[in-house]
């Protein structure tokens, strides 16, 4: 009997080990910035439901839903809407010889504001609100072409007379 525990004690802390180790590698696959998200994930639902129980109390619960509703629509409305235009200025600017990576990103920052109005919540809401801001866009633009430009620096490749590249 004493044997069979022990027996039983190393598969199960073996079995452990295992399964630590692969979720240690499946944490490790993923980049250090979306790591940095996670807490964003954990803790925005419950700032959400604080935020929205405070505008309840300054107001009134019909205040609540009237604007999670109509939050709701018209994100739906912007994503479909901008949906259509990208494809048009996509078309337009591959016709006319242009790389539309302006209009493509506009396009999804405009989707992301629609996604953050349709998710019932105030500051997802606010959040919305300025992305639709050309300025707020412009800037998101601009840290995007900057992390580009740095990720791009960083990963450079050096190429060897032997042939073989080092990263």
């Amino acid at each position: 009997f004493k044997n069979e525990l022990i027996h039983e004690l190393l598969l199960s802390s073996i079995s452990i080990a295992t399964e630590c180790h692969q979720i240690s590698c499946w944490a490790s696959c993923y980049p250090q910035s979306v790591k940095k998200l996670a807490p964003l994930f954990l803790f925005l639902p419950i700032v959400e439901m604080l935020a929205l129980i405070e505008f309840g109390r300054r107001t009134s619960v019909m205040w609540i839903l009237l604007t999670i509703l109509v939050t709701a629509f018209l994100g739906l409305r912007l994503i479909r809407r901008q949906g259509i235009q990208t494809l048009i200025k996509v078309q337009r600017d591959f016709a006319s010889g242009i790389l539309p990576a302006n209009s493509i990103v506009d396009g999804l920052l405009l989707s992301i504001a629609g996604l953050l109005l349709i998710i019932p919540g105030v500051l997802t809401d606010i959040a919305g609100c300025c992305i639709l801001s050309r300025r707020v866009r412009d800037l998101i633009k601009l840290y995007l072409a900057r992390s580009v430009t740095r990720l791009v620096r960083h990963r450079v490749t050096e190429i060897n007379i032997d042939g073989e590249s080092k990263v």
